[in-house]
């Protein structure tokens, strides 16, 4: 036979009783912590945005070099030239 903990989780256990107050500062932490997560995420999306844009100008500046001529110089070489 296998012994059971009959020993309470952590989670469980209280410090004592679940008042309103404990639950209402419970959960403005919840949504505060929803409210970071929230922002951080609109962050991420944005630079994400921001890289694909940069993704499809260097992919698009590349297939220009690729066809460079004497006429139409590669246009990376030609914008650092000029900086």
């Amino acid at each position: 036979m296998s012994e059971t903990n009959t020993e309470p989780s952590p989670r469980a256990r209280s410090s004592g009783p679940v008042t309103i107050g404990g639950l209402a500062r419970a959960s403005a932490k919840r949504k505060e912590i929803r409210s970071v997560a929230n922002s951080r995420l609109k962050n991420i999306r944005e630079k994400m945005q921001d890289l694909e844009r940069m993704e499809r100008v260097l992919a698009q500046l590349a297939h220009y070099c690729e066809r460079a001529n004497s006429l139409n110089p590669c246009p990376i070489i030609a914008a650092l030239s000029e900086g």
